[in-house]
């Protein structure tokens, strides 16, 4: 079963509430066969403890397979960046997994935070990684992509780091550390804040390349 909610939001600048996302949650955990889920919550203000609420559901969704969360531009710190990643740990049949968190101050310990918590997905094939305007410093794009060279069964990786006050030299160490990593068929790496959205289409990969 397929599920996707887009632009859920207000436009009366009445900002969705706590409850409100936390009951969205909930009513998710009542389809037992949901793989797949594409949640659009952008610029609804939402804070850690809304997220903490929100990510504690995902683990019920035991079939699971296909998340993709877009919550640029609302109010997480890092703090709520560690509640997500606690909680995604747990949804081990994901396979693909795209989070755009751009725009917001997610910082260098929940960058780091998100990408140990990836770790725990092992089949996971397919990620995207959007933490453009999100404070994780100089050392955050290194840290995260060190930590997700440990992915055995990951294939695409899309990263986004733009507006970090990541330094014009370190592109070239960043692109090199990625393509280090032996597992990886197909990456995408943006560290410029002119980049749109990066793309969420999957591509086709060959298991033996």
């Amino acid at each position: 079963m397929n599920l996707q909610i887009n632009n859920f939001k207000s436009y009366d600048r009445k900002l969705i509430d706590d409850d409100s996302i936390f009951g969205l949650a909930k009513a998710f955990t009542m389809l037992p066969k949901l793989s797949d889920l594409s949640l659009s919550l952008k610029s609804n203000g939402i804070k850690d403890e809304c997220i903490a609420n929100f990510s504690s559901q995902l683990p019920e969704f035991i079939n699971l397979k296909y998340l993709k969360l877009n919550f640029w531009f609302n109010k997480i710190i890092e703090n709520g960046a560690c509640f997500m990643a606690q909680n995604l740990q747990k949804c081990s049949n994901l396979s693909t997994l795209i989070l755009n968190l751009q725009y917001n101050k997610i910082r260098y310990q929940g960058a780091l935070n998100l990408s140990k918590s990836i770790l725990n997905l092992t089949n996971l094939t397919y990620l995207k990684l959007d933490l453009r305007f999100c404070k994780i410093g100089q050392a955050g794009p290194f840290d995260v992509i060190s930590t997700l060279a440990n992915c055995r069964n990951l294939r695409i990786l899309k990263l986004g780091f733009g507006e970090n006050n990541i330094e014009d030299e370190q592109e070239e160490l960043l692109l090199r550390k990625i393509k280090h990593i032996k597992y990886i068929v197909l990456f995408e790496l943006n560290l410029y804040d002119d980049f749109g959205e990066i793309s969420d289409s999957e591509e086709e990969v060959d298991e033996e390349s």
